[in-house]
């Protein structure tokens, strides 16, 4: 689960409380907000990109199911069809 903009992985807790039991739950907290460090580096879509990027491939993740937010995935999208 990833969270949309100006919140963190919180805004998951009912999810994933829900689901946990019969799935693996993962839950990212993008740098800068909730629990994760917060680089001095410009925080731009394709900052974000390359974080999810790594993030996907790290764990060999194919595709991405739902978010309340999609901008940052439906440009990920784009930018790994080019």
């Amino acid at each position: 689960c990833l969270h949309n903009a100006g919140a963190d992985s919180s805004i998951w807790e009912y999810q994933t409380d829900f689901f946990k039991s019969n799935f693996q739950v993962i839950v990212l907290d993008l740098p800068g907000y909730g629990k994760s460090d917060r680089p001095r580096v410009p925080y731009t879509l394709e900052y974000y990109q390359q974080i999810l990027d790594a993030f996907l491939n790290k764990l060999e993740i194919p595709m991405i199911l739902e978010t309340p937010e999609k901008k940052i995935y439906e440009d990920y999208e784009l930018l790994q069809n080019l």
